[in-house]
């Protein structure tokens, strides 16, 4: 069977949570396989790490990669590519894929500043950099959607109960009260696809009617 992977560039890389999940997965009799990298400037060296954290467990026959909106808030400069030309890229991208095309497709890799941006994203995802305003109505969709589940309720407020995180900023970025925020340097954009303000919709209405499943 094909094995597709499709991950956001953080910081040139891959985020943490990728990295560890390229470690310690088992791959048995993998056919053919893609890598996918979205990202808002360039794609850094994301498919020179998968490579090197697969190892000899899958080789990648396929690598792309994709401009997407920003998502982050701290970041001064914002991607302003709309969802049409983005769509249309993923359309071209999803041809050569099912064509099972094999090569280095991307059209952003660099190099340039890895190792900088890198150990800046180590230095960010430290969890102290989060605070919550008291916007905050105790709704808990940060938590219940968090990737790592490391978001706590001991409080009314949420609380990051480990000293760092993959930075994905979903938590930010789905608070329907743009209540938690992060760092000095939060423009207060927040960036939420329509399919993710249909799901914090339904998740508010579930919750209101109290059909919301206990906390993962």
């Amino acid at each position: 069977e094909t094995v597709g992977f499709v991950v956001p560039v953080y910081f040139r890389g891959l985020p943490r949570i990728v990295e560890t999940f390229c470690e310690t997965v088992d791959v048995e009799n993998p056919g053919s396989s893609f890598a996918v990298f979205t990202c808002s400037g360039d794609s850094g060296k994301a498919g020179e790490d998968i490579v090197r954290l697969m190892g000899d467990k899958m080789p990648i026959d396929a690598f792309y990669d994709i401009i997407m909106p920003d998502s982050i808030p701290f970041m001064n400069e914002k991607n302003s590519e709309g969802n049409a030309e983005s769509n249309a890229a993923a359309s071209r991208l999803l041809q050569s894929i099912s064509e099972k095309r094999k090569g280095d497709f991307r059209q952003s890799a660099s190099s340039e500043s890895y190792r900088a941006e890198r150990d800046r994203y180590l230095r960010l995802s430290d969890t102290a950099n989060f605070s919550v305003t008291d916007m905050c109505v105790s709704c808990k969709v940060c938590a219940y959607y968090c990737p790592e589940h490391i978001i706590r309720f001991f409080s009314p407020k949420p609380a990051w109960d480990e000293p760092s995180c993959s930075l994905c900023m979903r938590c930010v970025n789905i608070c329907p009260r743009k209540a938690i925020r992060f760092g000095e340097s939060d423009n207060g954009e927040r960036y939420l696809g329509d399919l993710w303000k249909k799901e914090i919709h339904d998740y508010m209405i579930r919750r209101l009617h109290q059909k919301i499943p206990p906390l993962r």
